[in-house]
């Protein structure tokens, strides 16, 4: 088959998603029939059914490159190697570049009804178009269903065309493209002009592995600390302790790292009770008990004590009506294991790539990290607990705040010292309480757990209205799993403002402050 090599205009960012779309629909030909030519031996060998690894455009296992060089004068690997590493090459090492790229096309409305799409619409740090400055589409216009980043597998003999069949691209003849190609978008154009001495901060700055999903937030977070850190020079930090021997690394102290969190965590819970819980400690004990009047049904549940109740569950995996109390290690301490559930996939995958890092420094960066996340999370459930817990019932994790509005939490090294900066933090609303004017358990009200039914002979009626309020909370012992794909201890109590949605912290040499 000969190829014609007419191209839609290409510049340095533009996608090989793009770049094969367009041979396809200027040659009138489908994926099949464009790796017959340009294809890999073992992906011209499958038949008409295309295996996926085959349709990837990291790996381009599918693709004979030297082929499509010799054609287009070009390399599609090298060329999407380039693009990847102009945009990645400023994170920390241990981020995967293909991490921060999005699974799913995201596509310009503009740019692909010309023939057009760039790798800055599958970066994730972008929401919107560099170019146009609208919102980036996720869905066909037709079937509304997403699109997977892959050559396409259908066999229409054209290019920019859904599964579904309809055409993404505004005509399907090649035309000169009118696509205009000057970024606009102030944040990507900085990010792609960082100063050596930015792109160093960066690289050193630790990145908690769900924050690579807050898209333009987290761009703008680092943008915003690249330049308080080059205008301020603030003092709040903490000095970095150089390892001098194996035995200060974290891997060598992990017992006294392990108890230094269970220690944040305890301290947690205690704000909670002094704080938020303060006037709802009854309101707890009301439904952990499940106390209500013989023969009436369960009463109202207290949003607050809701909350709590399911942060808890969700956060340490416990049955919050058996299990009350968190099960932590007592002796020795498995390397990387953690007193807690929640994220722990992904504090741990940052444990293990900083575990020769000094123990002191390390211990300070991950209690602080797990503070504001285990903050953020009860406050992600105080916003669904008032909807939820007039229902009396327990959504998913999916019902929560969704990732994309997590707060992000940056720990920066400049020069020899490392800072907290906290954006995005959730401000919850004030929430109804149905006993606000009470402070005990009422008179005639008795706790009717199933364990003190079994106990007691009591009603078989009760016993199974019981049963159906634990069923309707969905409780269970490992309800979820809240897991991502693929030497001071103590509580942070004070936080310095820095700007309007930033703060800064300060340590001390008997602990955290």
């Amino acid at each position: 088959m000969r190829m014609n090599k007419l191209r839609i205009v290409q510049d340095e960012y533009e996608s090989p998603w793009s770049i094969i779309e367009n041979i396809k629909m200027n040659n009138f030909v489908n994926t099949r029939q464009f790796l017959n030519t340009f294809g890999s031996e073992p992906a011209v060998n499958t038949g008409n059914l295309i295996s996926k690894r085959y349709l990837n455009l990291w790996t381009f296992e599918g693709i004979d490159d030297l082929k499509f060089k010799q054609t287009f004068g070009e390399s599609l690997s090298d060329h999407t190697e380039s693009i990847k590493n102009k945009l990645t090459h400023m994170f920390p090492s241990y981020i995967r570049p293909e991490s921060l790229f999005r699974e799913k096309l995201f596509f310009c409305k503009e740019c692909i009804k010309e023939g057009y799409h760039s790798m800055l619409h599958q970066f994730k740090m972008t929401e919107i178009c560099p170019y146009h400055l609208s919102k980036l589409e996720d869905l066909c216009p037709n079937c509304k269903q997403s699109i997977q980043y892959l050559m396409p597998g259908h066999h229409l003999e054209t290019g920019f065309v859904c599964n579904c069949g309809e055409p993404l691209r505004a005509s399907q003849n090649y035309h000169s493209s009118s696509v205009e190609l000057t970024i606009k978008e102030a944040s990507i154009a900085n990010w792609l002009i960082l100063s050596r001495e930015h792109i160093e901060i960066l690289q050193n700055t630790i990145i908690f592995g769900p924050f690579l999903d807050q898209g333009d937030k987290l761009m703008q977070s680092i943008l915003k600390i690249l330049q308080s850190i080059a205008v301020m020079n603030t003092a709040f930090y903490i000095p970095v302790c150089q390892t001098s021997s194996p035995k200060n690394s974290l891997i060598n102290q992990y017992n006294n790292f392990y108890y230094s969190l269970v220690s944040t965590l305890h301290g947690y819970e205690e704000y909670l009770m002094k704080t938020v819980m303060k006037n709802h400690r009854h309101c707890l004990k009301r439904l952990l008990g499940m106390y209500k009047k013989p023969g009436e049904e369960f009463p109202t549940i207290c949003p607050y004590a809701y909350a709590y109740v399911f942060w808890k569950e969700s956060f340490f995996n416990i049955n919050p009506f058996i299990d009350q109390y968190k099960k932590t290690q007592t002796n020795h301490v498995s390397q990387f294991e953690l007193p807690f559930h929640y994220m722990n996939d992904d504090f741990r995958k940052l444990l293990m790539f900083y575990s020769s890092y000094n123990a002191r420094t390390l211990t300070w960066i991950i209690n602080h990290l797990l503070w504001e996340v285990a903050d953020h999370h009860f406050k992600e459930w105080l916003g669904v607990a008032e909807e939820y817990a007039k229902r009396k019932i327990r959504p998913s994790l999916e019902k929560l705040t969704p990732r994309t509005s997590q707060s992000i939490i940056l720990f920066p090294l400049n020069e020899n010292r490392i800072e907290k900066f906290i954006f995005n933090k959730i401000i919850p609303n004030s929430l109804h309480c149905p006993y606000e004017n009470e402070s005990k358990i009422n008179d005639g009200e008795i706790s009717f757990l199933p364990m003190r039914l079994a106990i007691n002979d009591g009603n078989n009626e009760e016993k199974k209205a019981a049963e159906r309020y634990l069923k309707r909370l969905r409780s269970a012992p490992a309800i979820i799993n809240t897991s991502r794909r693929d030497n001071l201890t103590g509580n942070p109590c004070f936080t310095k403002t820095r700007g309007e949605d930033s703060t800064a912290i300060s340590v001390q040499a008997n602990g955290v402050v």
